[in-house]
């Protein structure tokens, strides 16, 4: 008789999306002013209630092929709430029930690889759009690692980029003060890509940053699946 063996595996992966035809998505997400969400005894969250606020649009560099600057802000508006509601971020129109006043920004950022005429100013300006302050920091002292020379890769590089900031609408209604809750800057590297293409990509990538700290830069690469071997368990014999 030939016995037949079963080991039960538990795969417990996150689930990734392979986003940007040529790159991935990089996402910084932060919260503020001790915003927390709420879980939920099946283990989901509370849902809030929000609505947007138009950050605009931000295009740093034209370029031929671009269609960044083609897309509206009411259609990004809609990508980002498709993406926020399965998160439990629902949209509202009570003004007196609404948690938070989402602002919305999109756009991209300069390619400074070649050092353009003051390139240093741009840099600044698009290492605040990206959030990647802390890692390009790391990489200037550590210049000389494999570490630095990946992050350098990415970051001067022209970006399309999404911005959301979450700040209690109740507070600004009532006080006329913003009060940051939590925010989410999410990028990919732009060249041959379209935003309009990979908008959703990136954001269902994103969504799992949305009110939770990500401390650093998030990417595919720091997803890692897990394997539990779970007991032995015999399944029968093999007739013959």
């Amino acid at each position: 008789m030939k016995r037949l063996f079963s080991i039960l595996a538990l795969l417990t992966f996150a689930t990734t999306t392979n986003a940007g035809s040529n790159g991935e998505t990089l996402v910084v997400s932060h919260v503020y002013n001790g915003y927390a969400r709420v879980k939920l005894p099946d283990g989901g969250y509370r849902p809030e209630t929000y609505v947007f606020a138009k950050g605009g649009l931000f295009d740093g560099e034209t370029v031929a092929g671009d269609d960044v600057s083609t897309i509206g802000f009411g259609e990004v508006a809609r990508t980002v709430a498709a993406t926020l509601k399965t998160q439990g971020f629902i949209s509202s129109n009570d003004p007196e029930k609404t948690g938070l006043m989402i602002m919305l920004w999109f756009g991209t950022t300069r390619d400074t690889a070649d050092k353009p005429v003051a390139y240093r100013i741009v840099e600044e300006q698009n290492v605040r759009i990206l959030g990647f302050q802390n890692e390009l920091a790391r990489a200037d002292m550590l210049s000389f690692t494999s570490f630095a020379r990946d992050f350098y890769d990415e970051f001067h590089a022209r970006r399309y980029f999404v911005v959301l900031k979450a700040y209690d609408f109740q507070v600004a209604k009532k006080e006329k003060r913003l009060k940051l809750l939590w925010e989410s800057r999410f990028s990919i590297r732009s060249q041959a890509v379209s935003f309009t293409a990979e908008l959703p990509v990136m954001t269902a990538f994103a969504a799992r940053t949305f009110g939770r700290e990500t401390r650093g830069i998030l990417d595919p690469d720091s997803i890692k699946g897990r394997v539990k071997i779970g007991e032995l368990t015999i399944l029968g014999e093999e007739k013959r």
